[in-house]
């Protein structure tokens, strides 16, 4: 029964048919070849010689000039500032007259800046290191 069921399988399988255009040729756009139009196609008849292969149609869908792409570059430009400038975070100022940005540049558009009541204090941790860095004397008179 499961032989019959199979057979029965590879038989259906087989009259299907995929609907492909027939194959249709022109010349290619320098003129030394016969091209098909439509790939995947169905080869029913040979590739015709070049004598009698049609000339290319002048209804192209392609366009004279290139499409303009500025408003495509002013987009991504703006999505890569996005991604490269972090959200801000918010701090009062060493002498605590102004809030800041804690990192300089940051998107000031996704974050409200606070009033300066609301502003968070300073961090206690700082980035800096206790020592300032040593200066190296100029030699010999120079100052």
């Amino acid at each position: 029964m499961k032989y019959t069921t199979y057979l029965a399988l590879i038989g259906a399988a087989s009259s299907i048919k995929v609907s492909q255009p027939e194959c249709s040729y022109h010349k290619s756009e320098d003129g030394s070849s016969c091209d098909k139009i439509q790939v995947p196609c169905i080869q029913s008849t040979p590739v015709p010689i070049m004598e009698k292969c049609a000339d290319r149609e002048n209804a192209s869908s392609r366009l004279e000039s290139a499409p303009k792409s500025s408003s495509l570059k002013t987009e991504a430009s703006a999505l890569s500032q996005k991604k490269l400038n972090p959200v801000c975070e918010w701090q009062l100022s060493e002498d605590g007259s102004a809030c800041e940005t804690v990192q300089s540049p940051c998107d000031e558009a996704g974050t409200e800046k606070p009033q300066l009541k609301g502003c968070p204090k300073r961090s206690i941790v700082s980035s800096r290191s206790a020592k300032a860095p040593e200066v190296v004397a100029a030699k010999d008179g120079a100052k």
